[in-house]
């Protein structure tokens, strides 16, 4: 079990490249920055957007509510000697959000320590790095556990969508 919002994984099918491109194109839609649709029913959306460019392709899953942990899905196509292919995946929160959640649970800790600095009782110390520890684990948590429920779903999906003939 990983422990950062990124993973990275292979997945290797007998289908050739261009099936596999197929495959992956009727599951995705055209990127929408602002997406008016979350009212509309399932079967009118595909369930990712994105694109697929040469060998590789950049998508993330649609949903209908609102996840800032959302992965970030980048993959490449390997043609295989001897038939089939590899699918190179990698999932990963976007880079601001993971910026924003550092800066969010490191404030405090800094907050604490510049005022420990001029404090000479180490007893005054414990409760800083108590909750400093506490709200760097929230931080942390309220990170991780979203991004790897998305990640759960997306990575059955693909591995769904790659491997059955």
């Amino acid at each position: 079990m990983k422990y950062t919002p990124f993973d990275k994984f292979i997945i290797e099918t007998k289908n050739g490249e261009p099936e596999l491109t197929t495959r992956l194109s009727e599951q995705i839609e055209p990127k929408k920055y602002f997406r008016t649709n979350q009212y509309s029913s399932n079967k009118e959306l595909k369930p990712y957007e994105g694109i697929i460019e040469n060998n590789s392709f950049r998508i993330n899953r649609i949903i209908k509510y609102q996840n800032p942990f959302l992965p970030r899905i980048t993959g490449e196509f390997k043609t295989q000697y001897g038939g089939g292919s590899k699918i190179l995946i990698k999932m990963r929160i976007k880079y601001s959000i993971m910026i924003f959640a550092v800066i969010w649970s490191f404030a405090p800790t800094l907050f604490f320590l510049s005022f420990s600095s001029n404090s000479t009782e180490d007893k005054n110390i414990i409760p800083q790095i108590l909750i400093s520890f506490i709200w760097i684990s929230i931080g942390y948590l309220s990170t991780y556990l979203p991004f790897n429920y998305e990640k759960k779903k997306s990575k059955k999906f693909l591995i769904d969508l790659f491997k059955n003939s």
